[in-house]
């Protein structure tokens, strides 16, 4: 497990902003431990993702937790723009709160990481141009924040530059949180993996 993808796409994690797998519940993950042994922990490139950091040691998922189709998963990394990472047992799960959508992944957590770097996620689901342009104009992404669109996509918004506005990961979360229900035009959509035996 080398991880090289990942570094030539992000690089190093900033200083002061790591926390340790076992505050996360995560200290069981042998890929997670590899990639911080080799890579490190904390936010990257300015805040477009962090692995096992600030933003994802305060339980600022609390608030999706109704909507997730497991029970154990732990927040393991956070896109700039909102988008959860999460970890039950060995599977990956990946919440994209503008959208009101929980993926099961079929990716194993070791290749996960060089994934995020290939370009169809790199731009078009991370937006790295976009929140590349936003810190060149206004600084990293402060490490416990993310950025919002206003409005929110659920609400006709779009993943333009000048209605990004930065907001605390727990407050983001809970308003996302309630745009969306169980049932109806606005429920969360759950994506469970081809091979899964649950209906």
């Amino acid at each position: 497990m080398s991880f090289d993808e990942f570094n030539r796409r992000f690089g190093k994690p900033d200083r002061n902003t790591a926390v340790s797998l076992e505050e996360l519940g995560l200290s069981h993950s042998a890929p997670l431990k590899s990639f911080v042994s080799t890579i490190g922990a904390g936010s990257f490139a300015d805040g477009l993702l962090s692995v096992a950091s600030t933003r994802e040691a305060d339980n600022a998922v609390a608030p999706w937790a109704e909507f997730l189709p497991i029970a154990d998963a732990r927040h393991f990394a956070t896109s700039a723009l909102g988008m959860l990472f999460l970890l039950a047992g060995d599977t990956v799960w990946v919440v994209e709160t503008q959208y009101g959508s929980v993926t099961e992944s079929t990716t194993p957590l070791d290749e996960f990481f060089d994934l995020l770097a290939e370009d169809s996620v790199y731009e078009e689901r991370l937006h790295a141009s976009i929140v590349r342009r936003w810190t060149e104009m206004m600084g990293p992404i402060p490490s416990q924040h993310v950025l919002c669109p206003q409005p929110a996509i659920a609400l006709g918004g779009a993943w333009h530059l000048d209605s990004l506005s930065s907001i605390s990961l727990p407050t983001y979360l809970g308003f996302m949180a309630g745009l969306f229900s169980h049932s109806g035009d606005n429920a969360v959509i759950i994506n469970r993996a081809p091979n899964d035996p649950h209906p």
